[in-house]
């Protein structure tokens, strides 16, 4: 997944106890702030994600500015960005964790896993509320995109309804 750092990075901070933050990270500190991007040579929708990776940054301390800056975000810096001594993954300036994630793996399925065809993918609200029998549920998307980002973006699928539409429009039943 592309997370360019022109205002589609996140920050979240953790703060706990020292025992409860290594239940859950590799850290000891009480605090940290976790930032997430794709580092790379500009912003593009064509970058290669194989060459840049999704990251994930760590700093010591609470930064939950990290991606507010107005330029670029989860950048090593001072201010409402960590300096690069916070930096607990490494000590580069252009570090971090890369980012992978796997759903729905054979043998590590979660409760809401559901076979379409050969591939398991995990469900929500939609799938749950939209099947024939439940309530009625109408659902239209309209998402951001590169080619028109500065006219409201992209219709992706019309109002209708998620399932039970007739055999003419069946196409409009999958989720």
């Amino acid at each position: 997944m592309l997370l360019p750092y022109d205002v589609h990075s996140f920050a979240k901070v953790f703060t706990t106890s020292t025992t409860d933050m290594r239940k859950f990270t590799p850290y000891s500190q009480t605090s940290i702030s976790i930032c997430n991007l794709t580092q790379g040579a500009g912003v593009s929708k064509d970058i290669n994600t194989s060459t840049y990776p999704p990251l994930m940054r760590v700093a010591s301390g609470e930064w939950p500015r990290w991606a507010a800056s107005e330029v670029t975000q989860c950048q090593w810096g001072s201010g409402t960005q960590p300096g690069n001594s916070s930096n607990l993954v490494s000590s580069g300036h252009d570090t971090g964790l890369n980012v992978r994630v796997k759903v729905c793996v054979s043998g590590l399925e979660e409760e809401n896993c559901v076979a379409y065809g050969s591939n398991k993918k995990p469900t929500g609200l939609l799938q749950k509320y939209g099947k024939p029998g439940a309530i009625s549920v109408r659902f239209g998307l309209m998402t951001g995109s590169y080619a028109k980002n500065k006219s409201g973006g992209v219709l992706r699928r019309n109002l209708s309804r998620i399932s039970g539409n007739p055999t003419a429009t069946a196409s409009l039943n999958e989720f």
